[in-house]
Order: C-alpha cells, then sequence, then structure tokens
C-alpha cells in the first residue's frame, strides 16, 4: 500500500520557484507540496530574488486551504517554520530558523 502522505508531494530537481509551480497546482487534487533540489528563480521577502545551487538544499512549498479565519491562517507558514526545527532538532540536526520560515541546518 502506498503512503497517502507520499502521494501529495511532487519532488523535482529543479525548478524555477517552488511556490509558482505549488500555485500552478493549486486545483491538483493529489500534489499539495513541491519538493526541489534547486531553484532558479526564488523569491524572498520583499521580493528579493535568490538562487540556489544544485542539491545544496532542499526547497518546499506547501499548499492547503486551512479552515482557518485570514487572521489565523497567516500565523500558519511560522507555525511550520518553528515545528520542522523541532522535528529536526530531535532527529539530530542543529537547525536556525531564518525568519519567518526558513530553516538552515548542519547535521550534528
Amino acid at each position: 500500500m502506498t503512503d497517502p502522505w507520499t502521494q501529495q508531494i511532487l519532488w523535482v530537481d529543479a525548478v524555477s520557484s517552488t511556490n509558482d509551480l505549488a500555485h500552478e497546482l493549486a486545483e491538483d487534487p493529489i500534489h499539495r507540496a513541491i519538493v526541489a533540489r534547486q531553484q532558479t528563480a526564488g523569491r524572498g521577502r520583499s521580493g528579493r530574488s535568490w538562487l540556489s545551487e544544485p542539491s545544496q538544499g532542499l526547497y518546499l512549498s506547501w499548499y492547503t486551504v486551512p479552515n482557518l479565519p485570514p487572521t489565523e491562517g497567516a500565523a500558519l507558514p511560522l507555525c511550520a517554520g518553528v515545528a520542522l526545527h523541532k522535528c529536526l532538532e530531535t532527529l539530530g540536526y542543529s537547525t536556525q530558523l531564518k525568519w519567518p520560515n526558513d530553516l538552515l541546518s548542519h547535521q550534528k
């Protein structure tokens, strides 16, 4: 039996932006997360662009429509960053949370 969570993840080697691809697939009933080893046209806060070296990181966009008022849903990316930080710490990774939801990680 295939894990339903695994089915919801679209893995790609390189993409211009995981966020852009997530928006394109917003109506896709299966894929809810996009994971890439490289982004060639990533965007940060205030529209700043950046590039990533191949296989030097893991880039993820996850999308959902939460059943929350917009004022509460805005906190979800922050909560996701903190939750992933704590999860990786328990797995033996030393991580640093870079505001608002980016993680920098080095194995202990």
